[in-house]
């Protein structure tokens, strides 16, 4: 048959042999067959003609009730890895190109960028159950994650996946794997050891102290490489408050033995020397004293003649005398403060 324009197809059930096409022939007699006739194309093609509006353009028009469009499958292949919807885009050339723009009024709500960005100026709302999840590779075939982020319970975000140690990180600046600066939130380099540090990369980036505060103030840092505890305003925050503090404070030292007596070498902040029966001084050599150090000392032994009388601190060293030389060998312990 001719082409024929639409408005010139046959009106009615029934079309003349030339304007029909033989769907199903029945095995009961020629009365019995079905035909596709210009008619129903007629039909077909005029409805279609309200809804595809221009080319590419699909307009569903006004609808009072809900009416989604569909597309319905039925899968049943447990080895196959099944797709869905496949859109497959040649980009020759472009400035930009979109797979998906969703609009409200006009306006972009949710996009798919060509490179698997996603975009949107609305929120994302995940399921109770669901999770944010990265995979180990680019196969889009493998859905396994090897970092989840996910809801723990109201208000509590959490980053876990099973038995396996977290760490995030919190970047000051990255340039890349090696060249970096980062605060750190881990339980991976240390096993079932919660660490909190900063650090930097083994290619670049520069040790950062560690600051503690609060009300929007630092209180207290520890030192980017010398990992001093260190108050951020000089002579401003304690330790404990007269209602709650401290137990206890130990301090490295070294504990002299009995029976070894005179000068010592001891570089640490508190320690014990012995003083010989009817020795009046002792000399401390300590890398920690300056002339500005001041040095605690309290006789240790019951001594019936030995007190002190002074301790001297100078450049690397400290001297303790007594009013009396000792009647016998007397412990002193000292505390060096700067």
């Amino acid at each position: 048959m001719a082409d024929t324009g639409i408005a010139n197809f046959t009106d009615g059930v029934t079309a003349n042999a030339t304007d029909r096409i033989g769907a199903i022939r029945s095995p009961f007699g020629a009365g019995d067959d079905r035909y596709l006739t210009p008619a129903y194309v007629k039909d077909y093609m005029l409805a279609l003609a309200n809804t595809w509006t221009a080319q590419n353009i699909f307009a569903a028009g006004t609808i009072t009730t809900s009416q989604p469009l569909t597309i319905t499958q039925t899968v049943n292949a447990g080895a196959v890895n099944f797709v869905s919807f496949t859109q497959n885009i040649t980009n020759t050339s472009s400035n930009s190109l979109f797979l998906a723009d969703w609009k409200v009024g006009g306006t972009s709500v949710f996009q798919v960028r060509s490179d698997g960005r996603i975009d949107s100026n609305k929120s994302i709302i995940l399921g109770s159950d669901s999770f944010l999840g990265w995979k180990a590779t680019a196969d889009q075939m493998n859905i396994s994650t090897d970092l989840n982020f996910q809801k723990d319970a109201a208000d509590i975000f959490a980053q876990y996946r099973s038995t396996n140690a977290q760490r995030h990180a919190i970047y000051n600046t990255r340039t890349s794997a090696t060249n970096r600066e980062l605060f750190a939130i881990d339980w991976q380099t240390v096993s079932n050891v919660c660490n909190l540090w900063t650090e930097k990369g083994s290619g670049g980036g520069t040790a950062r102290e560690l600051r503690l505060g609060t009300d929007g103030t630092g209180r207290w840092g520890i030192g980017a490489t010398s990992g001093h505890l260190l108050p951020v305003a000089d002579g401003t925050y304690d330790i404990g408050d007269g209602t709650n503090d401290p137990r206890k404070i130990y301090l490295d030292q070294t504990v002299t033995a009995g029976g070894t007596t005179g000068n010592q070498t001891i570089n640490k902040a508190a320690g014990t020397v012995n003083f010989a029966g009817a020795a009046s001084s002792l000399t401390v050599t300590n890398s920690l004293v300056t002339t500005n150090s001041t040095v605690l000392a309290v006789i240790r032994t019951n001594d019936g003649t030995a007190t002190i009388k002074n301790v001297v601190p100078g450049s690397g060293s400290f001297v303790i005398t007594f009013t009396a030389a000792a009647t016998a060998e007397t412990s002193v312990g000292f505390w060096v403060l700067n």
